[in-house]
This record gives C-alpha cells, sequence and structure tokens, in this order.
C-alpha cells in the first residue's frame, strides 16, 4: 500500500527535476539571446521599419483620400469608408436607463445601443452617424504591385 509519505517524495523529486529543467532551459536561452544578439536586433529594427513604412502609407492614403475622394489608390491601396454612430456614452447610458433598454446590469449594451440607435424614427437627437475612412493594404503587396491597372 503507497503511503502520504511516499507520495509527498515523488512530488518532492518531481519539483526538484522541474527546478533543475527549467534552470537548464533559462540558461541555454540566455546563451542562444547572447549569440543570437544582432539577429534579435535586426528583428527588432526590421519591425519598426515596417511599422513606420505601414503608418507613412496609411497617411499618405487617407490625405489622398481626402483630397480626390477616390477609394481604389491602386497598388494594393484601398479606403474602405464606414457609417459608424458617434454619442457620448453617458447620455446614451442615461437614455438607455431612462428608457430601460441596452442595459448590462448598471452599464450600457453597446450593441444593443447601437441597434436600438439605427433602428430609431426619429432618430435619437445625441446620436449623429459618422463617415470613417480606414486604409486596407493588400496582403500580397508583391502581387498587387505586379497588376497594372489602364
Amino acid at each position: 500500500m503507497i503511503t502520504i509519505r511516499e507520495l509527498a517524495q515523488a512530488v518532492q523529486k518531481a519539483r526538484e527535476a522541474a527546478a533543475e529543467a527549467t534552470l537548464k532551459f533559462q540558461s541555454s536561452e540566455m546563451e542562444w539571446k547572447a549569440v543570437n544578439l544582432p539577429l534579435i536586433s535586426e528583428v527588432a529594427s526590421t519591425k519598426k521599419q515596417l511599422a513606420d513604412a505601414d503608418g507613412a502609407l496609411r497617411a499618405f492614403a487617407l490625405a489622398e483620400y481626402e483630397a480626390t475622394k477616390n477609394k481604389a489608390l491602386g497598388s494594393g491601396v484601398n479606403i474602405r469608408v464606414e457609417t459608424r454612430l458617434g454619442y457620448d456614452p453617458v447620455t446614451a447610458l442615461l437614455w438607455a436607463k431612462k428608457h430601460d433598454m441596452a442595459l448590462i446590469p448598471e452599464s450600457l449594451d453597446k450593441k444593443a445601443f447601437e441597434g436600438l440607435a439605427k433602428a430609431s424614427v426619429p432618430p435619437l437627437d445625441f446620436v449623429k452617424q459618422v463617415e470613417v475612412a480606414t486604409v486596407t493594404v493588400a496582403t500580397d503587396l508583391e502581387k498587387a504591385l505586379l497588376e497594372v491597372k489602364p
């Protein structure tokens, strides 16, 4: 028959083995990072360059859209315009409480409120429809850049 002591000893051995394996792993990881520091730095640098280039492309595309209202900018870059609701969340919560609608216990159910606001006739005076332009960039830019549009 197995005893509590034997089970406790098994747990202690497993803890020791896990701690030793963790130390080996941490040591190996530190060695790997030291050896690969240039590569790690290159990855961080290229990710920053990508983020900067992407941000510049999106800012330029939005400015181009604002100037021309052209949504198909070419080279895999397009503009998607969505209509969203603009409203003060506090005002919306007060409205929801007053009408006992679109509530999740003591807070606004945004999805339900927006559904009601879209369907409301007459429209709620504190809710405005706002058009928001978003830049979309093709996932396969290489292919998009090869395509020549007349």
